[in-house]
């Protein structure tokens, strides 16, 4: 599993972070009805990260975080929470989605441990630099420091290029969230819509970007689908 056979501070960094995100997720909801749609759901996408965690499937944490994000915007429109919450669950969720990526192969490789794990309390006391010999048979990677989630660029023109890189993604990110967070808000006043109801509502990008958001939310177990190609509609999911 997980963290029962590889685990190093990576591992629980992010074990730790995905545990708060999930229990604040319960905190900003536990307001609502126990029957009320948005509860289950973004209450159910939080339980789904540590399951997630649990299969080491880092690719089914990353879409959870995603729809969490999605939710919490469509909420925010809906006034369900407040948006100091919703910045932060979203800068949360993004600052996990970026420390996965940056560690992904220490998360998803079996057999790789940190120099950290043979460092004793003389031999740090001492700063005393640890020898070839500790582990010649197995793979070693030495792990950045936590809670840094992106490490700095030794280059400064590298440095410039990765920052301008994460902006552009970042800003992706947000239109794509603003764009879920609409299709959400249609729903709430039309209890089935098809690509032509969104394109009235979001005139800055084409249709076809348009009906991948709308299915991306379908794998996500966000919407249903009925209908194919020209004549899919869309429902809630739960509905």
């Amino acid at each position: 599993m997980f963290f029962s056979k590889r685990q190093t501070n990576v591992h629980v960094f992010v074990r730790k972070k995905t545990e708060k995100i999930c229990a604040a997720l319960f905190l900003v909801t536990d307001f609502l009805p126990h029957d009320d749609l948005f509860r289950d759901t973004i209450r159910a996408k939080g339980l789904g990260l540590l399951d997630g965690l649990d299969q080491s499937d880092v690719a089914v944490v990353r879409a959870h975080l995603g729809t969490i994000g999605s939710l919490c915007s469509m909420a925010q429109w809906a006034g369900v929470l407040s948006p100091m919450n919703v910045r932060i669950l979203i800068d949360e969720c993004n600052a996990l989605e970026t420390f996965m990526t940056t560690h992904e192969q220490m998360l998803t490789s079996p057999g790789m441990l940190s120099l950290e794990l043979f460092e004793t309390e003389l031999e740090t006391q001492a700063g005393i630099p640890l020898g070839k010999g500790h582990a010649a048979d197995v793979l070693i990677e030495k792990v950045p420091a936590i809670p840094s989630a992106v490490p700095k660029a030794s280059h400064k023109r590298q440095g410039d290029d990765g920052g301008i890189k994460r902006h552009l993604k970042e800003e992706n990110k947000e239109k794509q969230r603003d764009r879920r967070a609409t299709i959400l808000a249609v729903l709430q006043k039309k209890d089935r819509i098809n690509v032509k109801d969104v394109a009235e509502v979001i005139t800055d990008c084409s249709e076809k970007t348009l009906q991948r958001e709308l299915l991306s939310l379908v794998a996500q177990g966000v919407l249903k689908k009925e209908g194919e190609r020209r004549w899919s509609t869309y429902t809630l999911a739960g509905i």
